[in-house]
Parts: C-alpha cells; sequence; structure tokens
C-alpha cells in the first residue's frame, strides 16, 4: 500500500504543474478525448461478442438466412467501429502532441496518462448514464465527454442504432480533436519561434 501512495504521489506531483499551467483547459480536454477512446475500444469488444454469439448460432444451426443478415450486420457494425475508433484515437493523439510540442519532455507526456485514467473512471464507463444512481458520480459523468464517447459504441452494441448517441459521439470526437490539433499547432509555432 506504501508502494502505491508513493507511485501516485510521484505521478502528481509530475502532472500537477502541467495541469496547473496556462494550457490547462486544452490538457484537460486531451485528457479527457483519449479516455473516451480507450472506453470506445472495450465497447467495440463488447459488440463484436454479442454478433458472435448470433452469427455462430446461425451456423450451429445450418440457418442461411440468419448467416447473410449477420454477415452484413458485421460489415457495417466493423466499418461504423472502426470510423469511430479511428476519430476517437486520432483526437486523443492530439493531445499528447499537444502536449509534446508545448513542453518539448517525454515525461510529461508520460504523465497525462494516469490523468486520463482518472476522466475514465469517472465517466460512465461500468454503466448506462441513467443507471447511476449516486447523485455526485451521475453529475461527473454527465459532464465528462468520455461518457458520450462510450453511450455511442453501447449504442450499436446494446441499444441497436440510435442515431443520436452516434451523432453525438462522433461529433464529440471531432470537436476533441478539433481542439487538440488546434492547440498543437499552436504549441508548434511557439516552438518554431522558439528555436
Amino acid at each position: 500500500m506504501k508502494n502505491i501512495r508513493s507511485t501516485l504521489a510521484t505521478v502528481w506531483r509530475i502532472a500537477l504543474p502541467y495541469f496547473r499551467s496556462e494550457d490547462k483547459w486544452a490538457g484537460r480536454g486531451l485528457l479527457a478525448a483519449v479516455i473516451a477512446i480507450e472506453l470506445a475500444l472495450v465497447g467495440n469488444d463488447v459488440l463484436l461478442n454479442q454478433w458472435r454469439s448470433r452469427f455462430y448460432n446461425a451456423l450451429q444451426e445450418k440457418d442461411w438466412d440468419t448467416f447473410v443478415r449477420e454477415t452484413i450486420v458485421f460489415c457495417v457494425l466493423a466499418t461504423v467501429l472502426v470510423v469511430l475508433s479511428v476519430c476517437i484515437t486520432v483526437a486523443f493523439g492530439t493531445i499528447g502532441l499537444f502536449a509534446a510540442l508545448r513542453t518539448g519532455s517525454g515525461e510529461a507526456v508520460q504523465g497525462l496518462f494516469p490523468i486520463f485514467f482518472v476522466f475514465l473512471f469517472l465517466s460512465a464507463m461500468a454503466l448506462p448514464l441513467d443507471l447511476l444512481t449516486t447523485d455526485w458520480f451521475h453529475a461527473i459523468a454527465s459532464a465528462n465527454p468520455v461518457t458520450y464517447l462510450l453511450q455511442a459504441i453501447r449504442s450499436l452494441l446494446i441499444e441497436g442504432w440510435n442515431l443520436g448517441a452516434l451523432a453525438l459521439g462522433f461529433g464529440i470526437a471531432a470537436a476533441v480533436g478539433a481542439i487538440g490539433m488546434t492547440a498543437a499547432s499552436s504549441a508548434l509555432k511557439t516552438r518554431l519561434v522558439r528555436t
């Protein structure tokens, strides 16, 4: 237990100055984006497992119509999930890019990852937002953009095709990517002026 506390204290000491600097809002946004991407990848695995169940049941029962339908469903689902995963990955990648260009330090970029996990844990990762009953946790998860990225993935795997949730997930991924790319471009200009 002492080693965990010591490690967490060290991580906090390294990461805290970045989140108190003039770029704190960009850093916080990038952190939220990385967490959302990780959650989307987990959701992708859940959807694929559900599809596999239906697909292999159709094979076992030698049901041609269900086999064809599930093959088409897989193609569409895989395409949407790949596109969403790429959007989320690029969005979170811009956060690390910004931190690297702004600080010029690999340690600062590595110091962001524990903070990303905090955003992940303070989202509706384990339960959908409407099932969170603790008021303070529901309020935090509602304000966390990672929650809505996860709901986009859930809409494909659990609820069916909820276009509102998908549009919100793609929109948040695009917004995080645009903000991160803008911040990274600004940091690059600043770095080039300095050198």
